[in-house]
């Protein structure tokens, strides 16, 4: 059975000595594309999605690629040198990564993100009738959006479509959902297992 890995770090509590002590830990590459964020918030999220995967990769694979990553047509990044796909994520409160021997998308989504009104702006025809039906909307809502999410990200394919061109009936989904953020998880075909774990930001310093 191909696994699917997932590991996710809350960021809350981050201050900026940890980050200086992050940014000492990646490669040149990397560095310098986190520090052209301005915001301070940006650039944890980069600099700690960026060791939680290599933390993910390392723990459950054994195997580990700190070279630039490569970049599809659509600009879905990739490892150079290990066969390996995965995808990172971020929200306001957590980083997260899952990799997985064959392609996958992973979105986190944070409370704060998503409002009722957004429904008519992502919901397919049948996923508004959902909505309308549901007891807890926000939440809902909220799963939909991390759902779509995570699969634009597994095809690459973005915004481009629109998300109410997009319809996850039929998609393979892995969802863990809490009250402060959601993790969801996509892939395409095939049995899959998906595994989360919680690693606390000081374990990648």
């Amino acid at each position: 059975m191909n696994e699917i890995k997932i590991y996710y770090s809350l960021t809350e509590n981050i201050d900026q000595s940890d980050l200086e002590k992050a940014l000492t830990l990646i490669p040149d590459w990397r560095r310098e594309a986190v520090l052209k964020n301005k915001g301070t918030a940006d650039r944890i999220n980069g600099a700690f999605a960026y060791l939680l995967l290599q933390k993910l990769t390392e723990t459950e694979f054994g195997l580990t690629d700190r070279s630039p990553f490569l970049y599809g047509e659509k600009g879905k990044p990739f490892f150079t040198q290990i066969p390996l796909y995965f995808s990172i994520s971020h929200s306001r409160c957590a980083v997260g990564a899952a990799v997985s021997k064959s392609e996958t998308g992973l979105d986190i989504t944070d409370d704060r993100s998503v409002r009722n009104e957004l429904a008519s702006r992502i919901c397919s025809s049948r996923e508004l009738n959902a909505f309308n039906r549901s007891k807890d909307k926000r939440r809902f809502l909220r799963q939909l959006w991390c759902k779509k999410e995570s699969l634009v990200k597994r095809t690459g394919e973005g915004f481009s479509h629109g998300f109410t061109d997009i319809d996850t009936a039929n998609g393979l989904f892995f969802v863990y959902d809490t009250e402060k953020y959601c993790i969801a998880v996509n892939w395409e075909s095939g049995e899959r297992c998906a595994e989360i774990k919680e690693i606390d930001y000081s374990a990648l310093l």
